[in-house]
C-alpha cells in the first residue's frame, strides 16, 4: 500500500476521533444540542469506518502526490466552518428556550398583577368584605382546577 493512501486512511481515522472528542466537549459545555451532536458523532464514526476499511484503491489516482494536501486542507476548512455554524445554531436554540422561559415567568407575573388590580377595584367598589368573599371563591375554583389537573397527571403517569 502506498504512503499516500496510508496517510489518507490515518488522517480520516484521527479526524473521526477528533470530531467525536470535540463534539463531546462542546455538548458537555452546553454549546451543542443533542440532535446536532448526534449528527457530528455519526459523521465521526463514518470517518473512522471509512478510514479503517480498505476502499481507497479505486480512489488512488485522485490522491497521488500534490493533490492530496490541498484537498485535505479544503475539507478541514469546510468541517471547521460547519462546526462553527452548528455551535451558533445550538446557541441560538438555547437562547430561544431561555427567552421562552422568561416570557412564561413574565406572563405569570402579569396574571398575578391583574388579579391584584381586580381585587383592589372590587374592594374600592363593593367594600372589603364582599371583595374577600369573591377572592375566596376564586381561590376555591383555582384549587379545584389545580387538584383536577394534578389527579389527571397522576393517572397518566
Amino acid at each position: 500500500m502506498e504512503i499516500g493512501l496510508i496517510g489518507i486512511r490515518g488522517t480520516l481515522i484521527l479526524s473521526g476521533i477528533a470530531i467525536i472528542f470535540i463534539t463531546f466537549m462542546l455538548f458537555t459545555c452546553r454549546k451543542l444540542i443533542v440532535k446536532i451532536a448526534m449528527y457530528w458523532n455519526v459523521m465521526g464514526i463514518m470517518m473512522i469506518v471509512f478510514g479503517a476499511i480498505d476502499i481507497w484503491q479505486t480512489w488512488k489516482k485522485f490522491f497521488d502526490g500534490v493533490f492530496y494536501w490541498p484537498f485535505l486542507l479544503i475539507f478541514y476548512m469546510m468541517l471547521v466552518g460547519l462546526m462553527i455554524m452548528s455551535v451558533h445554531m445550538s446557541m441560538d436554540i438555547f437562547r430561544t428556550r431561555e427567552l421562552a422561559m422568561h416570557i412564561s415567568l413574565i406572563n405569570q407575573e402579569n396574571e398575578r398583577l391583574i388579579r391584584d388590580i381586580r381585587h383592589f377595584r372590587e374592594v374600592e367598589k363593593y367594600g372589603k368584605e364582599v371583595a374577600m368573599k369573591l377572592e375566596a371563591e376564586r381561590k376555591a375554583i383555582r384549587k379545584r382546577i389545580y387538584d383536577d389537573t394534578e389527579e389527571e397527571s397522576i393517572v397518566r403517569d
